[in-house]
């Protein structure tokens, strides 16, 4: 499927992504795979698989921005995470704060 051209890991088919760095993982508690939310000061939420990544920056956390949106046909539906919701209404033109724990 063109899904996978994106990147989308096999551990994780049509889900969202989070990529967390091993120090920071281990810090909350979560393992490569497992659900993890993420909430923003903006009161947004996701919820994303963790995908745990040598090199990442300590206390940071990459999320995948899979463009599908709920009217986007039946395998879009199946991709509930969207990313923009962490900003709010402020759109998302830069990095935000945000809170990761085990979902």
């Amino acid at each position: 499927a063109l899904f996978e051209l994106l990147g989308q890991p096999e551990s994780a088919p049509w889900r969202v992504w989070a990529e967390i760095g091993p120090e920071t993982a281990s810090a909350i508690g979560v393992e490569q795979g497992a659900e993890v939310r993420i909430t923003s000061g903006g009161g947004g939420e996701i919820t994303a698989v963790a995908l745990v990544v040598e090199g990442m920056a300590s206390d940071s956390v990459a999320v995948a921005y899979v463009p599908a949106h709920a009217r986007g046909g039946r395998w879009a539906r199946l991709v509930d995470a969207d990313v923009r919701r962490l900003w709010g209404g402020e759109g998302c033109r830069r990095p935000c704060h945000v809170r990761v724990v085990p979902a």
